[in-house]
């Protein structure tokens, strides 16, 4: 009898389960047909407010290695706590340069096992061996895992502080921005099971981050994509456009802010526009992001590939890959009528005919070993170029 009632029981179990998914998806699919994008908009400025007024950047300089730890209350935003140190000796007689940026400069792809060096060390290593000038050229990655502009804007007013450099680089992506906002406010309002299962607090510890992964990358795209293609949801695209602006917008003004106080302190400063990995697949209105998609990735012709690649990055909504949005363009030309040295990388590369895929990236925009060698030789032709050597 007991044997019977265990037997049962495994047999029941995953159809109570799957009956408890089945009204978790139903439940959420009604949440999302009603949100408020009123209410999302007010959320985001409420958020970008508070970056604004709660930094949790910390510096301090001990025994040559400058410490670095970033805080952020749990309740107000994604939890991060992050401490890097960066040896850092640079000499008075030295040309330094300090590099600043999010994770692209610090990542490495997970299964690579040789010695890994990001482009700002390549760099340093070319500029001494190619440079007319003088002086020793001392780098400095001040490359920061999952920063946003308001965290990088208040490292770069501290690490200024402790010594002034002679050059400014900046590598962003936009995508924590989009990200920390989105993850709080929009994106898991989309969510079908992320979100209501609430994993990050209560899920195992550690086997909840791959779930997490699963979940936010393929398995709640691939929901919204679905639940649209059936006409069960409809996804305003327009408003969605709106929110991602106001976040572009306060992006391109921490970058005018740090221009500006380090243009009074005669330090140049130079924007280096990003790119990213054209084969990671959108999601976002379904019938126009996976058309375009389908076709680019089926394209010979490399320009009409990455057009039609790029095309599909418009209405990305839900994969956060701004790299190649035309509202990301048009940030990057204002930031250069306001008087910000810009070099536009992509630009060159897409001129090359370099190929933006996996080959290249281990993920959406992290790069393989081979593209730090191509950036640095880059960025040091247009440093020599535009005398900023000296």
């Amino acid at each position: 009898m007991i044997k019977r009632l265990f037997f049962n029981l495994i047999i029941l179990l995953p159809v109570i389960f799957g009956a408890i998914l089945f009204i978790i998806i139903f439940w959420r699919l009604i949440c999302i047909r009603s949100i408020d994008y009123s209410q999302l908009e007010k959320n985001v400025e409420n958020y970008l407010q508070f970056k604004e007024g709660h930094g949790r950047v910390s510096v301090s300089l001990n025994n040559k290695i400058l410490n670095i730890d970033y805080r952020e209350f749990e309740e107000n935003g994604p939890f991060k706590r992050s401490h890097r140190e960066v040896k850092f000796n640079p000499a008075d007689e030295d040309f330094t340069i300090y590099v600043f940026g999010e994770t692209p400069l610090v990542s490495r792809p997970p299964d690579y096992k040789g010695q890994y060096h990001p482009w700002p060390d390549i760099l340093e290593k070319i500029l001494n061996s190619s440079s007319s000038l003088s002086k020793k050229i001392k780098v400095y990655n001040f490359g920061m895992n999952g920063y946003d502009s308001y965290d990088i804007k208040q490292l770069v007013l501290e690490v200024i502080k402790i010594k002034k450099p002679d050059l400014v680089l900046y590598f962003g992506t936009i995508s924590s921005d989009l990200r920390s906002p989105r993850l709080m406010y929009i994106r898991k309002e989309f969510y079908f099971l992320w979100n209501p299962l609430m994993l990050k607090r209560y899920g195992p510890p550690g086997i909840h981050l791959y779930v997490d992964w699963f979940l936010q990358n393929y398995f709640e795209p691939a929901m919204l994509n679905t639940a649209q293609k059936f006409g069960l949801l409809n996804i305003d695209e327009k408003r969605l456009e709106k929110i991602d602006n106001k976040i572009i917008a306060a992006y391109r003004n921490n970058q005018l802010k740090i221009g500006n106080e380090l243009h009074k302190l005669a330090i140049p400063f130079v924007v280096i526009s990003w790119c990213s990995n054209l084969e990671a697949k959108p999601y976002g209105k379904a019938g126009v992001t996976d058309i375009y998609y389908n076709k680019g990735i089926k394209e010979k012709d490399y320009k009409k590939r990455v057009d039609l690649l790029i095309q599909a990055k418009q209405t990305d909504f839900f994969n956060v890959d701004p790299g190649f949005k035309l509202s990301v363009y048009a940030m990057i030309d204002e930031l250069e009528r306001n008087g910000i040295k810009v070099f536009r990388l992509k630009d060159k590369l897409i001129k090359e005919r370099f190929d933006f895929g996996y080959k290249n990236f281990y993920d959406t925009d992290n790069f393989h070993p081979q593209v730090h060698n191509l950036f640095a030789g880059h960025i040091a032709d247009y440093l020599k170029e535009n005398s900023l050597l000296k």
